[in-house]
């Protein structure tokens, strides 16, 4: 059992534990430039914000899709429905960070709870644990979807730790994006 006071250690998820060179590949293969699947995620998370700071909720894959068809024209490519579909699908085959599923064995190992929390999709999350062979190391998935705010709200934040009945003071929140570790702050 863990000697501090942390008991659960809640994970985000896209970029954080995985990453999006599985995206990458698929932009390629339907000649969108690589290099703009990092301005794409952004668009995405920025849309996101914006909407929940409007107290208007709209899930993460219906603004990627928008902001997917909208850098297609910024490419001067019009993308069909099929090609939406397979960039959208590749969030399910997205590899993980090399250093992540070795923490998550020793967060697990030591006795401390490993959760995700996403501004994608709960189902989605879950399909790329078991892609990456670690689903069993993480005791349940979040998604902003289930309270209808996106992160940073700081009510997903308690809302995780409400649910795993563990004090906010006890966890503790890991992202690669500096926002939301303000949000859980």
């Amino acid at each position: 059992m863990p000697k501090n006071n942390i008991k659960l250690v809640i994970f985000d998820v896209n970029q954080t534990m995985f990453n999006l060179s599985e995206i990458e590949s698929r932009f390629m293969s339907i000649k969108l430039n690589p290099n703009s699947v990092n301005l794409w995620f952004t668009s995405i998370l920025k849309e996101g914000f914006a909407s929940s700071i409007n107290k208007v909720f709209v899930d993460f894959f219906t603004i990627a899709k928008s902001e997917l068809i909208k850098l297609g024209i910024i490419e001067n490519k019009m993308l069909s429905n099929k090609e939406i579909k397979y960039i959208l699908e590749g969030f399910n085959k997205l590899k993980m960070n090399p250093s992540v599923k070795k923490s998550l064995s020793k967060i697990y190992t030591k006795g401390y709870i490993a959760v995700t929390l996403t501004n994608g999709s709960k189902n989605v999350t879950e399909k790329m644990l078991e892609y990456n062979e670690c689903r069993h190391l993480v005791k349940k998935c979040f998604s902003i979807e289930d309270i209808k705010l996106w992160k940073p709200n700081k009510k997903i934040y308690k809302y995780v730790c409400n649910k795993m009945n563990i004090d906010v003071g006890e966890s503790l929140m890991i992202a690669s994006h500096s926002w939301d570790i303000y949000g859980a702050m």
